[in-house]
């Protein structure tokens, strides 16, 4: 079967649907972790048979379960399932070693900041700083990472987890990381402007779309560049513009770049549990993710400290953000990240496409950090200004906006 369009969504298969359509009805089983569409296999052969793969840390004796923790080998809208081992997802925050192909320096400190930086909440241990984006509401330029970097809001009607908050804004941003020497006031760049709660537990309904956040940014301490990608601005890539197997990258705090070819797109849709109790452990540690971007590397994509970097795919002709990784495996090989486009909805951002917003002043053209602009809008509002190849006069203090919201 094609094609299924629901809800907005488009999926490439009946079966990729009906993994996130009926999630309910697998994920509270024990030990699930993910999944999403492919073919059955019986005896280690592929039969080529369409089913919906449904990963398992580890297999159990039928006779060692009750009726209600068997995993339906059909599920209610009629596609086939196929269990396999897929090791525990976890949120990549717990800080760990560098290395993986040239890692940069954890403790280097970035200004202006960019993407694939250390960079997390004060009291915190390692993250990612993904990309500067913009705020769609004030087109303020804002820090763009995950949730579980920046406080972790979480939604009260759910279960509890044993880390988060009701209320994450005000909540201070260090860059680098705190356990990679982040511990200044001079290492402060902002504060957390908003974020998406999320819904824990794996009964009652409780499903997420998005693991992400946003904190404030000083203009002149925004840069378009991903460390050790490319330079930038990057715009933001839909589902609609890949398939599965695209080869995607990204740079993160501890394994730094991953290069092509060394991972591949394996879900466009795919549906994962998510461990955030940082060893804690609890059915209130869990979350359930839908419609997630789920990517399978040869060797290591990423490990703890790596939550926050965006994932970026090379797409006519030019670096796009597909997604902000967010989950993976021990191993590395199995990485986690919600969609672009579901960050861009819910938590209200755009792409950076290189301009900047200033509170209303009378210059036609400005500086900020060796780089001219030129005024493109014209109102009572703050205003915009593109980049130029001529200037008459510096940023001031008294013409910057702060992106505070």
């Amino acid at each position: 079967m094609g094609q299924v369009k629901h809800n907005g969504r488009v999926y490439d298969s009946y079966e990729e649907f009906q993994a996130n359509a009926y999630v309910h009805s697998y994920a509270n089983k024990p030990n699930v972790t993910v999944a999403y569409a492919s073919t059955k296999k019986i005896n280690g052969v592929d039969t080529g048979v369409p089913c919906v793969v449904i990963g398992v840390e580890s297999k159990v004796s039928l006779s060692d379960l009750s009726q209600d923790q068997l995993i339906p080998s059909v599920l209610p809208g009629g596609a086939i399932t196929d269990v396999e081992i897929i090791p525990r997802i976890m949120s990549l925050t717990t800080c760990t070693g560098g290395g993986g192909g040239g890692c940069p320096p954890h403790d280097e400190k970035f200004r202006p900041l960019q993407g694939g930086i250390s960079a997390i909440e004060v009291g915190a241990s390692a993250c990612t700083l993904g990309a500067v984006v913009q705020d769609s509401s004030d087109y303020n330029l804002v820090a763009l990472t995950n949730n579980h970097c920046a406080g972790l809001l979480y939604d009260p009607l759910f279960k509890i987890p044993t880390f988060g908050n009701l209320t994450v804004d005000g909540i201070e941003m260090l860059q680098p990381s705190p356990s990679d020497g982040g511990v200044s006031p001079t290492d402060s760049y902002g504060t957390v402007k908003r974020g998406v709660a999320m819904q824990f537990g794996t009964t009652g309904g409780a499903t997420n779309l998005v693991d992400c956040s946003i904190s404030t940014i000083a203009i002149g301490e925004a840069d378009y560049p991903i460390l050790q990608l490319d330079d930038g601005p990057f715009p933001f890539a839909e589902k609609a513009l890949y398939s599965t197997g695209q080869e995607v990258s990204k740079a993160g705090r501890t394994t730094g770049n991953t290069p092509l070819p060394t991972t591949t797109v394996t879900s466009k849709n795919g549906v994962v549990v998510v461990d955030y109790s940082g060893g804690a452990g609890g059915d209130n540690n869990l979350a359930a993710f839908t419609n997630q971007i789920i990517c399978q590397a040869a060797t290591r994509f990423g490990q703890g400290g790596d939550s926050g970097s965006a994932i970026v795919a090379f797409i006519s002709g030019r670096w796009r953000i597909i997604g902000l990784h967010f989950a993976g495996d021990a191993t590395g090989t199995y990485g986690v990240c919600c969609p672009i486009e579901e960050i861009a909805s819910t938590l209200q951002v755009q792409a950076w496409d290189g301009s900047i917003v200033v509170e209303e002043n009378v210059e036609e053209n400005i500086t900020v950090l060796g780089r001219q602009y030129r005024r493109v809008q014209d109102t009572s509002r703050p205003i915009t200004h593109i980049a130029s190849s001529s200037s008459s006069s510096s940023l001031s203090s008294s013409s910057s906006s702060s992106s505070s919201s």
